[in-house]
């Protein structure tokens, strides 16, 4: 109808240059299938990716501020193959120094390596997306899956191998969201330099891994300010156990290179668990030359009957760590778990200032294990069960729970058992826990682990549910995993 209007060559020059005008200033759908065509994208399109590809693809084009380009995974889209590895950057997709991109995966996109791990034909480095030198990135809703399918409690195997979303470089306004991995050393990894700002790593979901999700300085005086990790749902499976030389954590947040310094760090509402097997370091690990992190708010729930040689959560190095409000759970399958809870470590000077605050501590070890080299400010209305918790404290030595007191800490806690319902929520009829620690709101704590309210007078709840709920319904969004099973004809099949 359009064309037979056009009655003149002026007209058709009006009509190309209006759709020159309209691509310039961005909003166009370009859809690829299978592998990328030629059509060019730019500021504020959405590339559509459709099909099953099979080769790497590198993005070329920022977007800008409130017009990003976005690339999004259609239903039934995948990366596919042996491996990503190719001696360059090893990537399914790939870029460098770009700025104002979104990845979205919308829960179903994913991408694959099919042959690569202990057993399998390939033992390679690779990853699903990586960007170099980026800011202002988001990726979303992606699964990444068998980058690296490492036999489990392998003990020949010393290999970190695949990594689901990383950026390397100089980073700054960074985040990875609603994204999935499985069967990779690390899940989720951003690494910065100097001036660098503005990290969220949030409602991811992680199993078989190393790490799952790190955060670390890359070069001497890298600076870093705001790291929010919140929302996750990560748990190992032993895949990568059985090795000495592999750093096993949930989260890993570092500092350690002279003139680094790592500032705003905020770790809450998320569930840190699973069977670890052997050498296990800890559950969250933050370390370095940090200022003042919280965290709160959080599950650590060991699974395993292995204990690690350092703790639940581990600070090493740093100052001004604060612990709020956090269930430590060390008790698995009626048996009481050799985890320590918080441990607190340097490798020169000291680590000072610490204050630990309503925590429920349930079958650990140690519950609060520190060096003559860290000073605790403050511990109190914490919950400890069994009275037979140990303590290590500044002098020195093993210490009970009645020495803990008269060295100065927790005035106001408990020894008295918790009623669980599940887990680690609480059941309704508890009055060990319910009602028995001090309210945090002039810190800007308002809600528990599963963002219900908290009391904004009155006694709060020990731990990191609030009181006598049951955690919410699960997220309509079904998180596939793959776990690197495959079948007679070597067909990776979703479990």
């Amino acid at each position: 109808w359009l064309l037979g209007r056009i009655h003149s060559g002026f007209e058709m020059r009006t009509l190309l240059l209006i759709l020159f005008c309209a691509l310039q200033a961005g909003g166009a759908i370009v859809n690829w299938t299978n592998t990328p065509n030629q059509w060019p994208y730019s500021s504020g399109d959405t590339v559509r990716l459709w099909g099953k590809f099979e080769t790497a693809f590198v993005i070329t084009n920022s977007g800008t501020v409130g017009n990003p380009t976005t690339f999004q995974f259609q239903p039934g889209c995948y990366f596919t193959r042996s491996n990503w590895y190719d001696g360059g950057q090893s990537a399914a997709i790939y870029g460098s120094g770009l700025s104002y991109v979104n990845i979205n995966g919308q829960g179903v996109g994913y991408i694959e390596a099919t042959n690569n791990g202990t057993a399998l034909a390939y033992q390679v480095d690779n990853t699903g997306f990586k960007c170099a030198g980026c800011n202002n990135i988001t990726v979303s809703g992606l699964l990444t899956s068998n980058l690296y399918v490492r036999t489990p409690d392998s003990t020949n195997d010393a290999n970190s191998f695949g990594t689901g979303v990383r950026f390397t470089g100089s980073t700054s306004d960074i985040v990875i969201n609603q994204c999935t991995n499985s069967y990779s050393a690390t899940g989720f990894q951003i690494q910065y330099r100097v001036g660098n700002s503005n990290f969220v790593i949030s409602s991811n979901y992680a199993r078989h891994f190393v790490i799952a999700a790190v955060v670390g300085s890359e070069t001497g005086g890298s600076t870093l300010t705001n790291v929010q990790i919140f929302n996750n749902d990560f748990a190992e499976g032993r895949a990568f156990s059985g090795h000495p030389d592999l750093h096993f954590n949930c989260i890993h947040v570092y500092s350690v290179q002279s003139g680094n310094s790592l500032t705003g760090v905020r770790v809450y509402n998320n569930y840190f668990h699973g069977d670890w097997g052997a050498y296990n370091t800890s559950l969250a690990f933050i370390e370095g030359y940090f200022t003042e992190p919280w965290v709160y708010n959080n599950v650590f729930h060991t699974e395993g009957t292995i204990g690690g040689g350092n703790g639940m959560l581990v600070f090493k190095q740093g100052s001004k760590a604060k612990v709020f409000n956090n269930t430590f759970v060390g008790f698995t399958n009626g048996t009481e778990g050799a985890f320590n809870a918080i441990k607190y470590t340097t490798w020169v000077g000291t680590e000072t200032d610490s204050v630990v605050t309503n925590n429920l501590f349930f079958w650990c070890n140690f519950a609060v294990y520190d060096t003559p080299y860290t000073t605790i400010t403050a511990s109190d209305n914490n919950l400890f069960y069994p009275n037979t918790t140990l303590f290590r404290a500044v002098s020195g030595g093993s210490k009970d729970y009645a020495a803990w007191q008269t060295a100065g800490f927790d005035a106001s806690g408990t020894t008295n058992r918790p009623v669980f319902a599940s887990a680690y929520t609480l059941d309704s009829a508890d009055t060990a826990a319910i009602g028995q620690g001090v309210n945090l709101t002039a810190l800007g704590i308002t809600t528990d682990r599963f963002g219900n309210a908290r009391p904004s007078s009155g006694a709060w709840t020990i731990g990191a549910v609030e009181g006598g709920e049951e955690p919410p319904a699960p997220s309509s969004v079904t998180r596939s995993i793959r776990t690197g099973k495959r079948s007679a004809t070597g067909k990776v099949v979703w479990q």
